[in-house]
């Protein structure tokens, strides 16, 4: 009795604090949309993961807090929503979620971001944050006047500033306000001041703020010393957004710009797949499927004859990068440091991929175009001996302990059962639904009907 009523006590004191607290909705989008257009409020939502130090940071010392409740539960509807999980997927790949915790403040009758900024802050930071979307929200003028302005010749440091922090809320480009602006008043030795506010605004590779960072890359790191390599960070976000640029404007002159830069900086950016992986995906989204397939088989075909040495180089570096970030989100919490190696060690021993995160996202790119060819099922026995190696590949980068290896044994049983040989595609596919260990049940219930379909010779 004393355990029950000892709960009974916690768990009052958590409604207590949730009580004076942010209260955030627990449906869906859908219905977190609906309820923000009938109270005619924006929504507040927070991204996060959760291995994510400065997430803990904010949920454990800013959500739970009278003031953030007080003016957050009158102000937005709120919402917060694991990124790696549910429709958390889809939203954070939706607003292009780079980092976490990610603040979004939502319009929800167009569903446009009026606010947005990253990481943990302290409680007069976070409520000036409503404050700005809430200014953002009614500001007269919109990003097209803005835009107007500029085209009239427009361009004096009040305005360009206010300029890059509308497109950089607002996640539009800002590239044409950003050359002018380091044409007008960036000198050929820029100061501190002024390479804090370049990285802060630059968002692709396509501006003359780029080549200025780049040639001052030691003073700007040690702008940030609470980050081991600032640059691996900054980097691959330019790559990337770039991509997203050419992916909006259809420029495929872009890609050879992100290949140019990644060469020149020393940009790794597409995990082991290098530029194939941003041509692939740049065709994938503007509908050329045909180059898209094209792009596919050249990033698989790259991995397949990668040498191990090259995985396991990657991985090593991925690793310790993976560890200077848990020490940067351990600082941020406060932790001692005498206590980082064990908080280390347990972060790992309860994700063990983060050892190997470059060679198992090499896998999933290789199994993601193997399963084309099965979706496919066309009687083309050369792309299926093809699609069996790059699936047997990712096995094999995979390895039986990983949790990934039932869907890439998956996907090459079903190769084999479209080669011929059934027999093997059955031992395979039994073996793969057997070692379904905390998979989703409609995954398990899928790959059983494969099974049965194998058996049975109506696949």
């Amino acid at each position: 009795m004393k355990k029950i009523g000892l709960l009974l006590l916690c768990s009052f004191v958590v409604l207590c604090a949730q009580a004076q607290g942010i209260r955030f909705e627990t449906g869906s989008w859908k219905e977190v949309l609906a309820k923000a257009k009938k109270e005619k409020k924006l929504i507040y939502m927070d991204i996060y993961t959760t291995w994510c130090g400065p997430c803990k940071i904010m949920a454990k010392n800013i959500f739970p807090a009278e003031a953030a409740g007080n003016k957050y539960n009158a102000t937005f509807v709120n919402y917060k929503i694991d990124a790696e999980k549910g429709e958390g997927i889809d939203l954070a790949k939706q607003y292009k979620v780079e980092g976490y915790p990610t603040n979004l403040y939502i319009d929800p009758n167009t569903q446009n971001v009026v606010y947005r900024v990253m990481g943990a802050c302290e409680m007069d930071e976070f409520l000036g944050r409503a404050e700005t979307a809430l200014l953002e929200q009614k500001d007269p003028m919109k990003w097209a006047d803005y835009e107007a302005q500029l085209a009239k010749g427009k361009k004096d440091k009040a305005f360009l500033v206010a300029y890059l922090a509308k497109a950089k809320r607002l996640d539009h480009n800002g590239d044409k306000g950003l050359d002018i602006y380091v044409a007008q008043f960036v000198p050929a030795q820029p100061d501190d001041e002024t390479l804090k506010f370049l990285t802060e605004y630059t968002q692709t590779l396509d501006n003359k703020a780029v080549p200025v960072i780049y040639a001052n890359k030691e003073k700007v790191s040690a702008l940030y010393p609470d980050m081991t390599d600032y640059f691996y960070y900054f980097g691959p976000r330019l790559a990337y957004n770039t991509l997203s640029r050419a992916i909006e404007t259809k420029d495929e002159n872009l890609l050879k710009l992100i290949d140019e830069g990644m060469r020149r900086y020393d940009i790794s950016a597409g995990g082991l797949s290098g530029m194939h992986y941003f041509y692939k995906e740049y065709f994938g989204k503007t509908g050329n499927g045909q180059r898209a397939w094209e792009a596919a088989i050249d990033e698989a075909n790259y991995l397949l004859e990668l040498p191990s040495g090259t995985y396991a180089e990657y991985d090593k570096a991925e690793l310790k990068r993976t560890i200077d970030g848990l020490i940067y989100q351990l600082k941020a919490m406060k932790v001692p440091d005498e206590k980082y190696d064990a908080s280390i060690e347990a972060t790992l021993a309860q994700h063990p991929d983060m050892r190997r995160s470059a060679t198992l996202g090499a896998a999933e790119a290789l199994n993601e175009s193997a399963w084309k060819v099965v979706e496919r099922k066309k009687d083309d026995p050369a792309a299926v001996a093809m699609a069996a190696k790059w699936s047997d590949k990712a096995m094999a980068l995979a390895g039986k302990d990983s949790e990934s290896w039932p869907m890439l044994a998956d996907t090459h049983a079903n190769l084999l059962y479209l080669s011929g040989d059934k027999e093997k595609a059955i031992t395979l596919e039994a073996e793969a639904v057997a070692s379904m260990k905390d998979m989703p049940e409609d995954a398990v219930a899928s790959m059983k009907e494969t099974l049965e379909k194998m058996k049975a010779g109506t696949l």
